[in-house]
């Protein structure tokens, strides 16, 4: 199993559970199975847009390391200037607003050692009350 699908089991488990990661589950593996991103793409988050993340404190023991971006143009600048904070950080990626893979492409290519995975950001982003991003969510603090 890639760590993106492994990694791709344990967020879905941690948007599912209420932002607690649990476990990462392994995908059931099938001999004709094939992982295809373009087919979950495009992914939209119509609640959340790029713009301005005030900080502030958060209370999540359990949750790991995400950080929110999208394909325009203010997420990109964020994520190559902070990729290696990220890369430290050991943080995952979620492309929460991206049109195609090409797209996904340039979002990987701003943020290169990073995994990046594209799902919706509507459910993280309406339990944690976000209406923007890009966003670092930690444990304990969420920050721009």
């Amino acid at each position: 199993m890639t760590p993106a699908r492994t990694l791709a089991n344990a967020l879905l488990l941690t948007l599912a559970g209420g932002t607690t990661l649990v476990a990462a589950q392994p995908a059931p593996q099938h001999e004709n199975l094939r992982y295809d991103e373009s087919a979950m793409l495009p992914v939209s988050s119509p609640s959340l847009s790029p713009g301005e993340v005030q900080p502030r404190t958060l209370q999540l023991p359990a949750l790991t390391r995400l950080f929110l971006v999208g394909d325009d143009p203010r997420s990109l600048a964020w994520l190559e200037h902070h990729a290696e904070q990220l890369r430290q950080l050991g943080a995952a990626g979620l492309a929460i607003q991206v049109a195609d893979m090409q797209a996904l492409q340039r979002i990987r290519a701003a943020g290169p050692g990073l995994t990046i995975l594209p799902v919706s950001g509507e459910d993280i982003g309406q339990r944690l009350g976000l209406r923007h991003y890009p966003v670092l969510i930690r444990s304990n603090r969420l920050e721009q």
